[in-house]
């Protein structure tokens, strides 16, 4: 028997890979419909079998993306309508409310191999990121979690970002600030006056081995390296390690050496 019900889910439900998440189940279990972001979580359409709804509910309770939580899921009948004929992703809706927004994360190991990919296109991309990981909080600056309210908003996705976006079987699906080094940020070395500074300038870049009269010595980095490897003979002094008359006291958590 067919149903057709409203359902809210609130929580951490945006910028988490949450609508890809949705176009899968909602396509395993034959359910047709729409959903879309709100200023307070999101909110679906959906119609299909009882026992489908049944099955689909549970999972979205139970197994929802890595990143997502779920706190509350609410079901309404929707009545009598036009029937759906497939599942679709509508714009965001602005309004009035709140939901919460998922923190900064580290790079997942699907990016972290991308990243030492020579073949990838984000090879040591220092901004790569994806639905499971990246920056989240310090990047948003209002919701619903669209691009346009993030501070990608400069910087529009390339032909390459864009064909990753509406792949449902990709996992950077209606990922908002999905980037790459085309068309995405990217980092510099500066001086303190805002002079851009040479690759070959830049602190700790490896360095050949010169010669000095004849000798030759190694660079500062493998000497960092050298001094590094040298065992220590003595516990170094810890931070509450204090300067008096021209000697080093320590307080009584580092008396022992």
């Amino acid at each position: 028997m067919k149903q057709r019900v409203r359902v809210y889910v609130r929580g951490v439900v945006q910028g988490v890979g949450f609508r890809p998440f949705l176009l899968r189940q909602t396509a395993r279990f034959a359910l047709t419909g729409w959903a879309r972001n709100t200023s307070k979580g999101v909110e679906l359409l959906l119609e299909g079998d009882r026992a489908a709804l049944s099955s689909f509910l549970k999972v979205l309770r139970e197994s929802p993306p890595p990143l997502a939580v779920v706190e509350q899921v609410s079901v309404q009948d929707a009545g009598e309508g036009p029937g759906e004929t497939a599942f679709t992703i509508l714009e965001s809706q602005a309004g009035a409310g709140f939901t919460l927004v998922a923190p900064d994360t580290a790079p997942c190991g699907h990016c972290l191999e991308e990243l030492s990919d020579l073949q990838n296109r984000r090879y040591r991309y220092p901004f790569l990121n994806c639905t499971d990981c990246g920056p989240r909080y310090t990047i948003l600056r209002a919701l619903p979690y669209d691009r346009v309210q993030t501070a990608m908003l400069p910087f529009p996705m390339c032909k390459d970002c864009a064909r990753e976006y509406f792949d449902e079987s990709d996992r950077r699906c209606r990922f908002e600030t999905n980037c790459c080094p085309a068309w995405g940020r990217r980092s510099r070395f500066t001086t303190r006056t805002g002079v851009r500074r040479p690759r070959a300038t830049m602190p700790f870049a490896p360095r050949k081995r010169r010669s000095q009269g004849g000798k030759s010595s190694p660079s500062k980095a493998s000497a960092a390296s050298t001094w590094r490897a040298r065992p220590r003979t003595r516990r170094p002094f810890c931070a509450c390690a204090r300067a008096s008359g021209g000697r080093q006291n320590r307080w009584p958590c580092c008396a022992a050496t």
